[in-house]
């Protein structure tokens, strides 16, 4: 068995401690994403890779103020498919985890006073088994805060993308019910993961399928603790190290985690 497409690209993770002020966060994106091929355009701003099918993403960052920082994600039309917000304290340091790959990009920011943790994430979808070019709504925007700084729809179902031309943040991501161990395991008692698969609507369907996110996963929050490591198969002869997400809120019992 072949690694899965969506889980076939570079992928890349580095932690950055006792963040108090968002511009620290800039300072070394500015440094990294060039380092991990992202194109700096100037003014914070940064181009993904672009793929085969000539597909890719670009995101901007604001500096509101120390506490609060914006990304706007932005598709290869210049469209801006999301504008979300995270919140730095000022007073209780933050870990912030990065992640990031060609088609995906994530911050994740675990307070050290706080079980709960702040995200902004961006990225491309994988359209396999169709080929990559068949849909150009492929750009999805995540994270803890809408552009004015409330914290809303922070789970890791709600993302922002072009719903039949409307950029909107919704409820788009897949699901597995809770409540029973066969949704979290096989019955070797082996357990489960899940793709992060999107959704989106179209003048003629409603929630068509999309794709599946880069390097992410779905896993029952029992296995994978706030930016806890774990290894999971990834084929019939390799495992693969993913950490979880603090920022995104659980659902179902299911934590969010990307690949390192």
């Amino acid at each position: 068995m072949s690694v899965a497409n969506f889980l076939d690209t570079a992928y890349y993770h580095e932690f950055l401690y006792d963040i108090y002020d968002t511009q620290d966060i800039l300072d070394e994106l500015a440094t990294y994403l060039p380092a991990c091929g992202w194109t700096a355009n100037g003014s914070d701003s940064y181009t993904s890779p672009v793929d085969s099918d000539g597909r890719f993403m670009t995101i901007e960052f604001t500096r509101v103020d120390a506490n609060y920082l914006q990304m706007d994600v932005l598709d290869q039309n210049d469209f801006t498919v999301s504008q979300r917000r995270m919140y730095i304290s000022s007073t209780d340091p933050s870990r912030v985890s990065i992640f990031v790959g060609p088609f995906h990009f994530c911050l994740d920011a675990a307070r050290l006073g706080s079980t709960t943790g702040e995200w902004l994430a961006a990225g491309m979808l994988d359209n396999s088994p169709e080929d990559q070019s068949a849909s150009d709504r492929y750009v999805y925007g995540q994270g803890s805060r809408n552009s004015s700084g409330t914290f809303s729809y922070n789970t890791w179902d709600y993302a922002s993308m072009l719903d039949n031309n409307t950029a909107t943040h919704d409820d788009r991501i897949n699901k597995k019910d809770n409540g029973r161990d066969g949704f979290y395991k096989t019955l070797g008692g082996q357990w489960l993961y899940h793709p992060v698969e999107f959704f989106v609507d179209t003048a003629t369907v409603v929630f068509a399928f999309a794709g599946r996110a880069y390097q992410q996963i779905l896993v029952s929050e029992e296995l994978c603790l706030r930016q806890s490591l774990i290894r999971l198969p990834i084929d019939s002869s390799s495992l693969g190290s993913f950490r979880g997400v603090t920022g995104a809120g659980i659902v179902r019992s299911y934590r969010l985690a990307i690949r390192v």
